[in-house]
């Protein structure tokens, strides 16, 4: 082979040529096509969160929704409104930093004033259950316990039925 040959130069210039074409090319082609798998998982990721917390907010209406209005009942399953509740996923969600994916800062703050409601309510409860426990038989809750209580179940409940509002209209939205 010769250095100095015509058609050694002619290949290697059209090498270099395709080369520089090709990498000129596929590496914004790469990196389109990975933004694109990026931002679908991350889309797919966040729905399934916000998903996921829907299931455990509806669960909590249905029990807030119950108890709304409904003294007696309350009184009755004051040791047990605590279980009928669930923050679970907000928990494992906020703990370990999922929620990071969340751009939408007013449903993340929703979210975080919704389970903090939720977490009164349960806070409350317990107090209730332990006071009636703990005090003479016979003797109901003080008023300011069952108005604190009810207060308490009619404003979690009020919360969480907007949030899971927020929650369709954000998943409606990401479906466009």
């Amino acid at each position: 082979m010769n250095f100095f040959d015509f058609s050694f130069w002619q290949n290697f210039l059209s090498n270099l040529l395709a080369t520089i074409i090709g990498v000129a090319l596929g590496i914004p082609a790469a990196l389109w096509i990975n933004r694109v798998v990026e931002n679908r998982t991350t889309k797919e990721r966040v729905e399934k969160i916000i998903r996921l917390l829907k299931d455990e907010l509806s669960r909590n209406e249905v029990s807030l929704s119950n108890l709304d209005g409904n003294l007696p009942r309350v009184v009755h399953e004051a040791g047990n409104i605590s279980a009928q509740l669930r923050v679970e996923l907000w928990k494992v969600y906020s703990d370990g930093g999922e929620l990071q994916w969340v751009k939408d800062h007013v449903l993340v703050s929703m979210l975080a004033g919704t389970y903090f409601a939720i977490r009164a309510v349960m806070t409350l409860a317990d107090r209730a259950y332990e006071f009636s426990q703990n005090g003479q038989p016979g003797h109901p809750l003080p008023q300011t316990v069952e108005d604190n209580l009810m207060e308490a179940i009619r404003s979690a409940n009020y919360i969480v039925k907007a949030t899971i509002r927020k929650i369709d209209d954000t998943l409606r939205y990401q479906h466009r």
